[in-house]
């Protein structure tokens, strides 16, 4: 007998771990789902090329790592606090107490977010020698202290080592097509080993047309984890994020299929309590019944009976001041009269009543509703939106708020959302150096006229202002950065 009972015992937790084991794997499923259908609506909203997540999820216990409720590796894999996957996963559609799991997947797929990789029809119309050529030239830019952020200038001799059948005329065929850009000035040297003097010779530069035709590898999430380290950067990266989370989210649950859910939020409708629909109705309802009773009690010579309409009406006016506890007092005393007719109405007015009670004055925010009042620019410059990084996304708001007044547009225009998505297009790395050619084009000047040093600096000008903590979150450097590009624009007509 003690075997057999171990045997069952045994099976008792086999049978446990199965069942524990199948509500993983369903938790796990439920985020990698909507996540699925969350990367294809995301690229859509901002415009992006593509979505750093890797299709994987991993769960973890909120204990574990209490600071945080998500985050995508820079292997692309999402991690996601197992509390709020079993919430997705035992969603059955009706109303949602909880937004945070889903406004949370949104934001990491933000954070996923990066440009397209794709070649460019203008790249595939170019010659094989003009090909050879642009790709030395971007070989050449990758290896300079940029990284190949910023083209550098380069001789024909330089470019000959990568592109042996390079010729001048194809050089100047490039420059004549404003693909590359000509030195204002000459330069020599003496060669070393023969002690012969060489040049004077021109350098040649890829132009920004040309930079954007070169087919660029499809990024990586991955390529963005050594910017991430500098603590500006991050702040940066998370305060747009999140910015762009408060922006699409209306769109982003309504393309997810929830943005017609009600939540456990009051709706407001100009300024005040929407009330609930339902509510209305029945008490439009129950008020008529009220009225009803009355007409028929006050027509009734019988002295109770006239009490009666006397109490009909004292609940009609309770019910017109949404008292009701006070109605129901009143319809009690119908009920108590003694007639089976009035009783039978004064328990389909209590049933009335009940549902009014059950459903509550005001009426609950859809998943939409709650989004779009939570995207107020007021709300966001307080940190009240989604409260998710407040300080570092009331600092990204300010700057795109600038960068659009500076357009001649408003600070609450959908000028404000295109540039921050222009931003949230790029991944980590990238987002500073779109900030800059912001402020160029404000300035006024062709972000290829910065290339090298002069954008190098501004990139640290961006950097080396942007706030620090919640007392600077409304300091944006953008005015000094753009007074920085307009004098460079002056100065190099």
């Amino acid at each position: 007998m003690a075997a057999l009972h171990g045997d069952r015992a045994t099976d008792d937790r086999l049978s446990d771990m199965a069942f524990s084991l199948s509500e993983e794997s369903r938790s796990n499923a439920a985020v990698v789902d909507f996540a699925a259908k969350g990367a294809q609506a995301v690229t859509g909203l901002l415009g992006a090329g593509h979505n750093g997540w890797n299709g994987k999820v991993d769960l973890f216990n909120a204990e574990d790592k209490p600071a945080i409720a998500a985050a995508l590796d820079w292997d692309g894999t999402m991690e996601f606090q197992r509390e709020m996957a079993q919430t997705m996963r035992d969603d059955k559609g009706g109303r949602i107490d909880d937004p945070n799991p889903y406004v949370t997947a949104l934001h990491e797929l933000i954070h996923g977010a990066l440009p397209s990789g794709r070649e460019s029809a203008e790249w595939k119309a170019l010659a094989p020698e003009d090909k050879a050529v642009l790709s030395a030239f971007n070989d050449m830019d990758k290896a300079n202290p940029s990284g190949g952020a910023n083209p550098t200038l380069h001789s024909l001799a330089d470019v000959s080592k990568r592109s042996p059948k390079v010729t001048q005329d194809t050089i100047d065929s490039l420059a004549a097509r404003g693909l590359l850009g000509k030195s204002n000035s000459t330069s020599s040297y003496t060669d070393p080993k023969t002690g012969e003097q060489v040049g004077p010779y021109h350098s040649w530069m890829m132009t920004g047309k040309a930079r954007d035709m070169i087919p660029a590898p499809a990024q990586t999430h991955a390529m963005h984890s050594k910017a991430y380290q500098d603590p500006t950067v991050a702040s940066v990266e998370e305060g747009f994020t999140e910015l762009g989370t408060a922006h699409h989210a209306p769109e982003f649950f309504a393309k997810m299929g929830i943005g017609d859910r009600e939540t456990q939020i009051t709706a407001f409708e100009g300024g005040h309590v929407k009330v609930s629909p339902v509510y209305a109705s029945v008490k439009a309802a129950v008020f008529s019944k009220l009225a009803d009773q009355e007409r028929v009690l006050s027509a009734d010579p019988r002295g109770p009976h006239k009490q009666a309409a006397q109490a009909a009406r004292a609940a009609a006016q309770a019910l017109n001041d949404d008292d009701l506890p006070g109605a129901e007092d009143e319809v009690a005393k119908l009920r108590h009269l003694g007639d089976p007719d009035v009783y039978q109405a004064a328990k389909s007015i209590q049933a009335g009543l009940d549902k009014m009670e059950a459903t509550g004055f005001a009426a609950k925010a859809t998943m939409t509703e709650y989004a779009k009042r939570l995207r107020d620019p007021e709300r966001i410059a307080k940190g009240d939106a989604w409260r998710h990084y407040a300080w570092q996304t009331a600092a990204a708001q300010s700057w795109v708020q600038d960068a659009a007044k500076a357009e001649g547009k408003g600070a609450k225009s959908p000028r404000v959302r295109e540039l921050a998505d222009e931003i949230n297009r790029e991944g980590v790395g990238g987002k500073v150096p779109a900030m800059a050619r912001q402020v160029i084009r404000a300035a006024g000047g062709n972000p290829d006229d910065f290339q090298g040093a002069p954008f190098l600096a501004l990139e640290n000008r961006i950097r080396e202002q942007w706030p620090q903590g919640p007392a600077e979150a409304q300091a944006s450097p953008w005015a000094s950065a753009l007074a920085a590009a307009q004098d460079y624009v002056r100065s190099h007509p």
